[in-house]
């Protein structure tokens, strides 16, 4: 790489209900679902977490970051009752190891290029500019997250994974990390989930270019419940809620 590898290992603990005391102990009429989310389907879980909330005595603590980081702090600490990775493979190594009870399909995540608000590169969907010098290129690290794995995955298949992680000027843990490297005018070009778009504002400030074909492919969305989750019920209702036409609604207008 052109300087170093940089990581952006965030866990951010935040509650997402507005009019429940989160203070106390869990009560007897409200229970607490922990869900452990990749960054990029944050909008759509904070919408269906609060339609959730209004007809059930829940409420919702979220984790989010890097797939591969959430993984790991499930399978130390095995606790937890909902685990939503960017991509399939994911849940599938989770299920293969025993931590995950129940899966299902919600969408699909794809990958495309983001630039500047403009293209001031006039830049195209040929993967070749990842390895142009004269660029300041960030892709994910594939240890640390789903939209990395799939960034790798798909350079691998063009031939050219090696040169763009030594053009690259730093790798980022998430897709939080490279749109805020666009935003900040610090990347010319990088591979993101194209739901980054439907974020809030970053349409004002970042354009999507699509892939040149034959590359990204469509990734299965899936949320899936833990085995060690303690309200179980809960846990399937909310991934009811997901698969239903209203959630199914909700992921689209989010790009998925």
């Amino acid at each position: 790489m052109k300087s170093y590898i940089k990581y952006f290992p965030l866990l951010v603990l935040i509650l997402m209900s507005a009019c429940k005391d989160t203070t106390g102990p869990e009560s007897q009429s409200t229970k607490e679902l922990v869900m452990f989310s990749g960054i990029t389907m944050i909008d759509p879980i904070i919408e269906l977490s609060a339609l959730y909330e209004k007809n059930h005595p829940v409420m919702f603590k979220l984790t989010y970051g890097g797939s591969q980081d959430l993984a790991k702090s499930i399978e130390v600490n095995q606790l937890g009752d909902i685990y939503f990775p960017g991509v399939k493979k994911f849940v599938d190594e989770m299920y293969a190891k025993g931590h995950v009870k129940r899966f299902s399909q919600v969408g699909y995540n794809q990958i495309s290029f983001f630039v500047q608000k403009g293209n001031p590169k006039n830049l195209t969907g040929n993967l070749m500019h990842l390895v142009d010098p004269n660029l300041s290129v960030v892709i994910g690290h594939q240890d640390l997250g789903s939209v990395g794995r799939e960034a790798r995955r798909i350079l691998l298949k063009k031939g050219i994974y090696e040169d763009v992680v030594k053009n690259a000027s730093f790798m980022a843990s998430d897709s939080k990390g490279m749109t805020t490297a666009l935003r900040e005018k610090r990347a010319d070009l990088v591979m993101n989930w194209r739901s980054v778009y439907y974020f809030k504002d970053n349409s004002n400030h970042i354009d999507e270019i699509p892939i040149e074909p034959g590359y990204a492919d469509k990734n299965p969305l899936v949320i899936s419940s833990l085995v060690y989750s303690k309200h179980p019920e809960f846990a399937d209702g909310f991934i009811d809620l997901c698969i239903s036409k209203t959630g199914k609604t909700v992921f689209s207008k989010y790009g998925f």
